[in-house]
């Protein structure tokens, strides 16, 4: 082992120092004391006992402050995971034998710890320290002391969908269904005065169960007649109401629109003036109907 040859080959001298500092070499007394030191790190090494190994490692540096006891110090601190230490001790052995026979070894290793620290690397000096983050921007000139510099709030939404097409089209919705019962009762109406005719038709004074039940079903179809046709008129009203509430909100809406691209934010002509329509059903015997009361 590199290590060992170097504790039994150092030359002679005296003295101690930190791990890191340089010292003067060892006598012979103290690289035999370190020597065995070395030997029983390598066994605890062996045996996983990790922390062990790093207490005598550095007796054995404080004895014989040897460099490459600094390359096995932090790879004994590597494998016990501890990173920190362990590129703290490979960096002090590459400042004080930058030319040593593990300089290779422990560049290696000093690279791999930076990386898992998330460290910046430099290739060219593994063990630079990362290099501090650039100073902010100065303020854009012509900015004034105080003044934000935030953009501008983006405009407000505004939503350009027209409000009164929903109520055209469910005023033709309205206008069909009433279209629909105004049929139904000028049909039941036809059948009603086709019966009321045959019964008033009967030559004879005694009215037989057929006339009695021709005038039972005309009774029943004229008051049909009558349901469908107020039904009818109510839809209809209320389709013309909702239509033309619709049709005035499009109206006053495609005014706004062309007043808002214009750059002209006043009122609109129309604004003040809204249709406002109610709807009275109106019935009698006979016919069925709505009245529209109102402005637009």
């Amino acid at each position: 082992m590199a290590l060992v040859a170097a504790l039994v080959c150092g030359p002679a001298g005296a003295g101690q120092a930190q791990p890191g500092a340089p010292a003067p070499a060892p006598n012979d007394a103290q690289v035999t004391q370190a020597k065995d030191l070395v030997n029983k790190a390598i066994a605890k090494s062996q045996a996983g006992d990790h922390a062990a190994a790093i207490e005598l490692y550095l007796q054995a540096y404080n004895i014989a402050p040897l460099p490459l006891l600094l390359s096995n110090l932090a790879a004994e601190y590597q494998q016990a995971q501890k990173p920190i230490e362990a590129l703290k001790y490979f960096c002090k052995y590459l400042e004080i034998e930058p030319t040593g026979p593990n300089v290779s070894y422990a560049t290696a290793q000093a690279r791999v710890l930076q990386t898992q620290l998330h460290n910046p690397v430099d290739d060219s000096k593994v063990c630079k320290p990362a290099a501090p983050p650039p100073p902010p921007p100065p303020p854009a000139l012509g900015s004034a002391v105080g003044q934000s510099t935030l953009p501008p709030d983006p405009p407000p939404h505004r939503d350009d969908r027209d409000p009164g097409r929903g109520l055209e089209r469910s005023g033709i919705v309205f206008g069909v269904a009433g279209a629909v019962f105004v049929g139904l009762g000028v049909f039941y109406g036809a059948k009603a005065q086709s019966r009321t005719d045959e019964v008033n038709n009967n030559g004879s004074n005694q009215w037989s169960d057929t006339i009695l039940a021709d005038e039972a079903e005309g009774q029943s179809d004229e008051n049909k007649q009558i349901g469908f046709l107020i039904a009818g008129g109510v839809f209809l009203g209320v389709a013309t109401a909702v239509y033309v509430i619709g049709h005035r909100r499009s109206v006053d809406h495609a005014g706004d629109h062309a007043a808002n691209r214009a750059g002209d934010h006043a009122p609109h002509a129309g604004e003040a003036t809204h249709a406002q329509l109610s709807v009275v059903p109106t019935a009698a015997a006979g016919y069925g109907g709505v009245t529209l009361v109102g402005r637009w």
